[in-house]
């Protein structure tokens, strides 16, 4: 899709603070972890894709507003987008 960029954890802090530099005020991440489960526990694990992203992106660019996707569908091996009855 144009203009959708797919970045790696290192790389992302620095691109987003480049970019907050030429003006840009806001990013919209969306996860890809590594694994996936019925719970979705990357969603809320503490050293999850998108969690450790912000922590980055916000360290070298604080005043920069970072949108997160609260979708659960990237992080449940079923891919629905919600919790189900387990």
């Amino acid at each position: 899709m144009p203009g959708v960029h797919q970045y790696s954890g290192k790389e992302i802090a620095a691109i987003a603070q480049r970019a907050h530099e030429a003006g840009v005020q806001a990013v919209l991440l969306f996860g890809i972890p590594k694994s996936k489960d019925e719970e979705a526990s990357g969603a809320y694990a503490e050293d999850g894709v998108v969690q450790n992203a912000v922590r980055q992106i916000k360290e070298r660019a604080p005043d920069l507003t970072v949108i997160t996707d609260v979708c659960l569908c990237e992080y449940t091996s079923h891919g629905h987008c919600g919790v189900t009855r387990l």
